[in-house]
């Protein structure tokens, strides 16, 4: 049994307080998932931004 369901339904909060504590968990089940992406994608892209030296958008610069 999960604590917030998104599957058939059998088994939901069916009080006021069951429907928050719901809702809640699904936010911080959100917001840690998306913290865990954020932190390998930076994992993966760091070594790389090493390597290239990048420092930010660069554009030749012209004599005027």
């Amino acid at each position: 049994m999960t604590l917030a369901t998104v599957g058939y339904g059998d088994k939901y909060p069916v009080t006021t307080a069951g429907r928050v504590v719901g809702v809640i968990v699904i936010v911080v089940g959100v917001a840690l998932f998306s913290a865990l992406t954020s932190f390998l994608a930076q994992w993966f892209i760091r070594p790389r931004a090493q390597t290239m030296n990048l420092k930010g958008p660069t554009r030749p610069r012209f004599k005027a």
